[in-house]
């Protein structure tokens, strides 16, 4: 059942700021939305904003071992509109890939043209910045395609940026995440998005984009990617497939020789499963457990639109999982422990789940304002989650076990941290950690019990259809929260996130 109605969206743009007017939020319809549920679709289309940058994608992957460094050859056709307001000559793009931490670049644009010929290109950045000279200025409305070729030396074994762009030789599985040049994100406040690459949080931040891609790879290979496959041509030991995914925030492919797939259904969404063959017998908990959030979710957020959602067994560093578009990878280690009730490894599966409503649809500046999709998916995960689907008992248990001892071992020593906080600014890696996955969380939590379950609900759907598939602020979340309550959001929200009061909750008996 969809909970909200398209008549919300008049209402919503004369209350919350920020939101774009009625105009601004139609949509080129002729994009494919075949990985759109088919009763969604023209609601979807109707959300989606003007001028989504257009990205048609070939890439090919060798038939060599990727094992031995062999390079994927890609090229694109970007199609830009100019909705930033104002003339531009320049347009930015980003090579995620290329973080400070590489020994050499990986990512490399060997061309870009513009109506046949040549545009220059700038690097910058520890190369994660690559500006294209624009042939003219171009006016605001105004597009330009610009045609690229790339090359890709994917790394082997390699723990950078969490291993989410790596060829893992022990599964023969590739993660290709922010594996192509992809147009810098906006900020909706600073504009064009050029930091370097975070250390401590999110590597990507991209605005949503309509996808069409070719991948040409050897037949025995399984492609498990963020779109969904609408053509495919198998000749003499390749195939040559083509994905659809509009809308998306970014487009991942993932190849693997080993993995197993267990699939299950909910709500006209698919979820896919993908184990090592010696985990099969985990591989239906997971399923379960992802198709147990989207019914908790579904109706408290607004359903779920795509046809399909991933989980992938994968090895990843430094974290527990990692969200994607239309999919997230558990790293492996989880598979080695028991797949129990209330476990940690449960809490990981739903935190995931809810990132395809906080950061899949409505995105942020991960980089300044982390806290406003961790902290409230790690707050729904750990409490709303637990609590739908066993009981309050089990969800006061699992928010004291997640959330609650570490905010109290936090204050006990003397390390409270002021939450919206750009990531790389904090001086610690725990203490980015202890503000987004533990302070922050507990505010959202104090902003629930202050509104209650109906005004909190409603105004988390109100959020997510205003901002799907944009860019949202904190001030929207907050003003979101304010349109549906009497209770005074900003004495709440600057206590719990903009101030190190920590010790006063503690006293109170958070």
């Amino acid at each position: 059942m969809r909970i909200i109605p398209i008549i919300v969206l008049a209402l919503l743009t004369s209350l919350l700021p920020g939101m774009p007017g009625r105009a601004d939020l139609t949509s080129d319809t002729s994009a494919p939305l075949v990985a759109i549920k088919p009763e969604l679709r023209a609601e979807i289309a109707a959300l989606m904003p003007e001028g989504m940058t257009a990205y048609d994608i070939r890439v090919t992957i060798p038939d060599d071992d990727l094992a031995l460094g062999q390079t994927i050859e890609g090229g694109q056709t970007v199609t830009y509109i100019n909705v930033t307001g104002e003339p531009i000559d320049s347009l930015p793009f980003r090579l995620y890939a290329n973080s400070i931490a590489a020994l050499a670049p990986p990512l490399v644009i060997n061309s870009a043209q513009i109506g046949g010929q040549d545009a220059p290109i700038t690097y910058s950045v520890h190369d994660s910045v690559a500006t294209v000279q624009l042939d003219q200025a171009l006016a605001p409305g105004e597009t330009v395609t610009i045609e690229m070729t790339f090359s890709l030396a994917l790394p082997v074994d390699d723990p950078t940026h969490y291993g989410i762009l790596n060829y893992d030789t022990d599964s023969r599985t590739a993660v290709m995440a922010h594996w192509y040049p992809v147009v810098a994100g906006r900020d909706p406040n600073t504009g064009w998005m050029l930091d370097p690459v975070s250390i401590f949080g999110d590597p990507i931040f991209t605005d949503a984009g309509l996808y069409t891609v070719t991948i040409s790879a050897p037949s025995n290979q399984t492609l498990i990617t963020s779109g969904v496959e609408t053509e495919r041509v198998d000749d003499s030991g390749r195939s040559t497939v083509t994905f659809e995914a509009s809308p998306s925030r970014d487009f991942v492919i993932i190849t693997s020789e080993t993995l197993v797939s267990y699939e299950t259904e909910v709500d006209g969404t698919t979820i896919t499963s993908w184990t090592r063959p010696d985990n099969t017998g985990v591989s239906p908990q997971v399923a379960t457990w992802t198709a147990n959030a989207l019914e908790v979710f579904n109706p408290l957020l607004g359903e779920y639109p795509w046809t399909q959602l991933q989980v992938i067994q994968a090895p990843i560093y430094s974290a527990a999982a990692v969200e994607l578009p239309q999919m997230f990878i558990m790293g492996t280690s989880f598979y080695r422990q028991a797949a129990d009730t209330g476990s940690y490894f449960e809490f990981t599966v739903a935190h995931e789940a809810v990132h395809m409503w906080f950061y899949s649809q409505v995105g942020n500046n991960q980089y300044a304002h982390a806290f406003i999709d961790e902290g409230l998916t790690n707050y729904l995960s750990a409490d709303v989650y637990f609590r739908v689907m066993y009981g309050d008992e089990y969800g006061d248990a699992t928010r004291q076990r997640f959330l609650v001892g570490d905010f109290r071992r936090m204050i006990e020593a003397n390390a409270d941290v002021i939450v919206d906080f750009p990531t790389d600014s904090f001086p610690t890696a725990s203490a980015y950690v202890s503000a987004v996955y533990t302070k922050a969380p507990l505010g959202f939590a104090t902003i629930h019990e202050a509104m209650g379950d109906e005004a909190f609900f409603a105004s988390l759907q109100d959020y997510v259809t205003a901002f799907r598939f944009r860019v949202a602020t904190p001030a929207d979340l907050e003003a979101a929260f304010q349109h549906r309550t009497d209770v005074v959001i900003r004495e709440i929200w600057s206590h719990w996130f903009e101030r190190r009061e920590g010790a006063l909750d503690i006293r109170s008996g958070a």
